[in-house]
């Protein structure tokens, strides 16, 4: 087979003449009308009409418009946590650690704001109408609890209850879906404002800020990775 054969897309066309859809465009598309009209006013007919493809195209990939939630989650997961493995993988102290994971989820949820918002207020998921394998905030507060546990033990940060302040964070964080980007700073100012109240708040030498922020300047996120769903 030629590399021209290989790269040929399969499917049928788009009705606008574009090539045959992908699973991460349908996921684009659904995560933005899931978030405009609710998972229960979102049809599969309207994101097929959105796409300009037959519905039978997105049953081809997604058999139940659940599904398409749960493929959500599973991507935003496992974006994540690939983030974070890189993040512990360059050896940095708890409290380096914890500021650049706060910096970098607020900056890639204000990015992915659009997306986004169906994974973090989807009523069917948070009721628990929807199930899914693994619970992206659980597992975000997880993290985030065990960065602050480890600050404490290494003596950094102060003594406080690790689950509350991680839900703060995180609370945090996922407020900035829903802030107009009008009334806002730059993206990135409002990342390093939101990790320094964070940390300043948890060191128990404040004075060490500097330090810490630029110890977690070493690392470097891919541009491949800060849109989520590509």
């Amino acid at each position: 087979m030629s590399a021209e054969a290989a790269k040929r897309p399969v499917g049928r066309p788009r009705a606008d003449g574009r090539n045959p859809v992908s699973k991460e465009d349908i996921l684009r598309t659904a995560s933005l009308l899931f978030a405009q009209h609710g998972y229960a006013g979102t049809s599969v007919r309207m994101i097929a009409d959105d796409l300009k493809i037959h519905p039978a195209s997105i049953f081809h990939h997604f058999p139940a418009k659940e599904m398409i939630v749960q493929d959500l989650i599973e991507t935003v997961i496992t974006g994540t946590f690939d983030v974070y493995r890189e993040i512990l993988s360059i050896g940095l102290s708890p409290s380096a650690a914890l500021y650049e994971t706060i910096w970098l989820d607020s900056y890639l949820t204000r990015t992915n704001a659009q997306e986004l918002a169906c994974v973090f207020y989807i009523p069917e998921l948070r009721s628990g109408a929807i199930k899914t394998e693994r619970n992206l905030e659980e597992m975000i507060l997880d993290h985030y609890s065990s960065l602050i546990a480890a600050g404490m033990e290494s003596g950094e940060f102060i003594s406080v209850h690790s689950r509350t302040v991680a839900d703060a964070i995180y609370s945090t964080c996922a407020s900035m879906v829903v802030h107009s980007p009008e009334a806002q700073a730059p993206t990135e100012i409002q990342a390093t404002d939101i990790a320094t109240v964070f940390l300043r708040g948890l060191l128990d030498d404040p004075a060490r800020l500097p330090e810490i922020q630029r110890e977690a300047s070493r690392f470097n996120l891919s541009p491949a990775k800060i849109k989520i769903l590509g």
